[in-house]
This record gives structure tokens, C-alpha cells and sequence, in this order.
């Protein structure tokens, strides 16, 4: 623990009292929040405006475990730093619950979705996502989707470039007549049995077979 800090202040505001979670050199910044029932250990440090939710664990006794700023690490995550590969988090990084961050590396802005896992020597570029339950294995290298093609003259940043494909154009006119034509012919069966079954009926609703209404007709 950091010299000359209360564990009060190393907890942060909002989670004064519970000391004997953070064991080591934990350095918490004060604008950041740390769960009372979070565990912090060994050499972590824990940057301006980042939160740490209930039940996780940021274990940097073999190795040191930095998170940047404006980090949210959910319930149930697990950090946990290497000898050779220290686990660093960039800034604005969302850390899914049940993920298991072992010795990775993660640069600013990555969504890591729920149940994912990162091992030694791993690397999320920045802007990246890796989805539920996935795995980067070691040393391996998931990086941010392709540049956003342009749509219409302006950017589209909802589509990935694959989404981005149009359907088949007609050159023809000829290739709409047919479609139409059908579509033309079955709207007049429909009408003509329409009109046929109508024919019969009774103008008034009230003498349809099994419907009685109060009152009579109008």
C-alpha cells in the first residue's frame, strides 16, 4: 500500500471502510470508485473517472495491472497481470463481466463483450471489440473494423464496409413487366371473389348468422 494513504483514500469516495480489499501497491486515483466487495491486489493502478463493480478481481501480485481512464470493469471480471506480460487498459475501455484478462494488452476504446478471454502477449487495437465468449489466444492481435466507406457523399458509422453492398440493379425496363403484370392480375381475382361472396350478404351486420346486437340496427 502506498506510504503515508489511508486505505480509505485509496478506495475512493464512495467506498470508505473496506480497506482489507486493496492489498499491495494499489494506487486509486480519487475520481475513480472501487466496489467495497471488488479485490485489488498487488502493484494496480487505477486511472481518473474509472469504475470497478462488484466481485472483481484485479490480481497484479506476478505482474503489474495498469487501467487508464474512464474504464468500467464489471462484475465478475478477472485481471490479472504477468510476470512477462503486465496487463495494461488504455483509456475509455468497457471490461464485460465474466472476462478473464490474463497478461493483455487493450488499447483505447475496445468493447470487450461478456464471457470474453484475453491471453499472455494478446493485443485488442484500439477501437476493436471482441464479442461474447470470445477467445484471443496468446500473442494473437484483434484490431478495429475496416474505415467506414462512404455513402451518399457523407460517412456512413453505423455499417461495417460489408453491410455497405447494394442488390442487383435493373437496367431494363423490361424486368419490371412481368413482376407487375402478375401482381395486376392476382388484384383483380381478388376483387372479383370479393365482390362474388359480398353479393350475398346481408347489408346489415345485426342479421349475420350468430351476431346479435343490442338495440337492433340504426
Amino acid at each position: 500500500m502506498t506510504p503515508g494513504r489511508a486505505d480509505s483514500d485509496l478506495l475512493g469516495p464512495a467506498s470508505c471502510g473496506r480497506g482489507r480489499r486493496l492489498i499491495g501497491m494499489v494506487n486509486v486515483h480519487p475520481d475513480a470508485w472501487v466496489s467495497p466487495h471488488a479485490i485489488l491486489t498487488g502493484e494496480v493502478t487505477v486511472g481518473a473517472g474509472s469504475r470497478v463493480l462488484d466481485l472483481a478481481v484485479i490480481h497484479a501480485v506476478h505482474g503489474p495491472v495498469v487501467i487508464g481512464s474512464n474504464v468500467i470493469v464489471m462484475e465478475h471480471a478477472v485481471l490479472r497481470g504477468r510476470v512477462a506480460h503486465p496487463v495494461v487498459i488504455g483509456d475509455s475501455v468497457l471490461v464485460g463481466p465474466r472476462t478473464h484478462l490474463n497478461g493483455t494488452h487493450v488499447e483505447d476504446e475496445v468493447f470487450i463483450a461478456t464471457g470474453a478471454s484475453m491471453f499472455p502477449g494478446s493485443r485488442a487495437g484500439a477501437g476493436s471489440e471482441l464479442r461474447i465468449n470470445s477467445v484471443l489466444r496468446s500473442s494473437g492481435v484483434v484490431l478495429a473494423r475496416p474505415a467506414r466507406r462512404s455513402v451518399g457523399g457523407t460517412e456512413d458509422s453505423r455499417l461495417p464496409r460489408h453491410r455497405l453492398r447494394r442488390g442487383p440493379r435493373h437496367t431494363d425496363a423490361g424486368d419490371h413487366a412481368k413482376p407487375i403484370a402478375a401482381v395486376r392480375a392476382e388484384g383483380q381475382v381478388a376483387i372479383h371473389l370479393f365482390a362474388r361472396i359480398t353479393r350475398h350478404l346481408p347489408t346489415c351486420s345485426c342479421r349475420l348468422p350468430g351476431v346479435t346486437l343490442r338495440g337492433g340496427c340504426a
